[in-house]
Parts: structure tokens; C-alpha cells; sequence
């Protein structure tokens, strides 16, 4: 999606959310159409998994399995590579309707206004 697009598809719920830098978004406006904010650090690269809920529900119980033992095992190994910061590492809640346990975030604080 362009950067530009962003604030609208926001504004209008056509995305759920949006990675930036504070001063990107900032001056971008998505401080006005955000109700909340996670200080997510990153490096040189941010690593993201997403599958289609329907999908997911497609493959069968032994491949969902070997999927999210190996999803595991890659996002053990990326913490491992955080081992020069000394912050706590976050705990991520799985909700009842997620269809993997790396499918939730952290949980938000609420944006001060």
C-alpha cells in the first residue's frame, strides 16, 4: 500500500493497522486515526507472518502442526538474535479466535490523548 493511502485505509477500516516510524507517522497524520500504539523496536529488517484465517482452516491438523512448531523455532531463533538488548521480551495472548499463537500482538497500551 502507498504511505499515502495509509490514513485513509485506517480512517475507513480497510486495515486493521500499520508499522511505521514515529516520525512518519507522526507528521503523517496517524496519530488521528489510531486509538492505540505499540512500541515495536526494529532493526535493520521487521519480520511478519500472516495467514488467511480460511486458509489456515483448509490445511490439515498435522501440516497446521508442523507450521507453527517451525514458526516457533524461527521466532525462538529471531529473540536469540536480540541478545544484546536487555529488554524484557513480550508476552503474546493467543485469543480464543486466533488460529496460531504468533497470529496476536502484545497487548497495547492505550494512546494517551
Amino acid at each position: 500500500m502507498a504511505f499515502a493511502e495509509v490514513v485513509p485505509a485506517l480512517n475507513n477500516g480497510v486495515v486493521d493497522c500499520g508499522v511505521t516510524g514515529s516520525l512518519s507517522g507522526n507528521t503523517a497524520g496517524w496519530t488521528e486515526v489510531t486509538k492505540s500504539i505499540y512500541p515495536m523496536s526494529l532493526g535493520w529488517s521487521i519480520n511478519v507472518l500472516a495467514v488467511n484465517l480460511d486458509s489456515w482452516k483448509r490445511l490439515d491438523p498435522k501440516m497446521q502442526a508442523f507450521l507453527l512448531e517451525q514458526v516457533k523455532a524461527y521466532e525462538d531463533k529471531m529473540w536469540a538474535t536480540r541478545q544484546d538488548d536487555h529488554r524484557p521480551r513480550p508476552t503474546t495472548a493467543t485469543p480464543a479466535s486466533s488460529p496460531a499463537p504468533w497470529a496476536s500482538s502484545p497487548r497495547r497500551p492505550a494512546r494517551a490523548r
